[in-house]
């Protein structure tokens, strides 16, 4: 497939990618090119041309670039959130979706902890960087979702704006003015990690506030979750859980089984909805009759309420 006369930004925006996100029909066609006339991409087929309108393009990729990945996406060894490193930046592990295989192997996870517990002994971001970008490996990714607070010794980061080590930010920061000529003046980098990495502290926030509600009130009410990765890479993660309404520390037959298969891309929602009606969410590792009772659900098992 060619594409006439495009840049990297214009490359990247108007890609055979978003072409089948944008038109789900065409994955079955072979293009043979992709061009633009005017105001129009020209999407050239097998069985002939496609027009999309360069705007719909456009607002895509705006879109796509910061989607929203699934919690259990980016969470290291024995679900370890992201890791804070130094200069306002995080190391963010690349969770499930990446790593199917290693559920199997265990290799990828194996690097991961090895990495994760000389995170803080690491004082150079070229060399943490590379060690989390293995050839064929890739471990995670280092993010300052708040901006670069410091600069490293070792390297020249832009300062107070947001930063991502990965591949689609990288690519935007080095060509922001292509992307700023077809985007518009005001466009900057942005990435899925980043989007992650402000919706985590928007749940560790309510999660916080409500542990404040709790500990005012004499409250005590917790959500025990335990989640069943997928497979492979075309099969849905699964989330089941149990809930009291007392302290935690009584025996499981206190504890109510919530009875709904949570699926991976409704987890976010899962958390924000259980702090919202005052349920504190705690991984079943905390509670080893918990973490055992909920190891016992086939995974693949479909309940509703």
């Amino acid at each position: 497939m060619t594409t006439f006369g495009f840049n990297v930004a214009e490359s990247q925006i108007f890609s055979r990618g978003a072409t089948y996100r944008l038109m789900p029909g065409l994955e079955h066609l072979r293009f043979n090119s992709i061009d633009m006339l005017e105001n129009d991409i020209i999407v050239s087929t097998i069985e002939g041309d496609v027009v999309q309108s360069r705007d719909a393009y456009i607002e895509h990729f705006l879109e796509y670039r910061q989607r929203l990945p699934n919690f259990f996406e980016y969470v290291g060894p024995k679900y370890t959130p992201r890791t804070l490193w130094r200069h306002g930046l995080y190391v963010l592990f690349i969770g499930w979706q990446s790593l199917a295989n290693s559920y199997i192997t265990n290799d990828i996870v194996t690097q991961q902890a090895l990495l994760m517990n000389e995170v803080g002994r690491r004082q150079e971001f070229i060399r943490l960087r590379d060690e989390l970008n293995l050839p064929g490996n890739q471990l995670g990714h280092l993010v300052a979702h708040e901006g670069i607070s410091s600069q490293p010794p070792d390297t020249i980061l832009p300062l107070d704006q947001p930063y991502c080590t990965c591949g689609s930010f990288q690519m935007q920061l080095h060509h922001v003015e292509q992307f700023r000529d077809v985007c518009g003046s005001d466009f900057q980098p942005m990435c899925k990690h980043i989007r992650y990495m402000r919706k985590f502290d928007k749940l560790r926030n309510v999660s916080s506030e409500l542990a404040a509600r709790q500990a005012d009130e004499r409250l005590s009410k917790t959500m025990a979750y335990l989640f069943f990765p997928p497979t492979d890479q075309t099969s849905s993660g699964t989330l089941r859980a149990l809930y009291i309404d007392e302290q935690p520390s009584r025996p499981i037959e206190h504890w109510s089984v919530y009875n709904r298969t949570i699926h991976h891309e409704d987890v976010w929602e899962f958390f924000f909805q259980s702090i919202k009606h005052g349920y504190m969410l705690r991984h079943a590792s905390f509670f080893s009759s918990i973490e055992k009772f909920l190891k016992t659900f086939n995974p693949s098992d479909e309940v509703s309420a």
